[in-house]
């Protein structure tokens, strides 16, 4: 019998951002938006969405802390 490994759950949205971006390619502010909106349900420990307001703050705390880089006005990536 096999068993399945649980998915990975996100408990905060840096947590989720950092999911959907990759070192490679810089992402557009939309795009991450919308890709942390299509995460399911189940794979995160809270309910909602994420506009702008709630994103952006995110995403310069994580620039801060060195581990997302802007590649380009409103592009983003992943640090290696």
């Amino acid at each position: 019998l096999e068993i399945a490994e649980p998915e990975i759950k996100f408990d905060s949205l840096e947590e989720m951002i950092l999911e959907v971006l990759s070192p490679e390619d810089g992402m557009h502010l939309e795009r991450i938006i919308e890709q942390v909106n299509n995460i399911p349900a189940e794979r995160k420990t809270f309910a909602g969405s994420f506009g702008l307001t709630r994103v952006i703050p995110c995403l310069l705390r994580l620039k801060t802390d060195g581990r997302v880089e802007e590649t380009s006005a409103g592009y983003f990536r992943k640090t290696r």
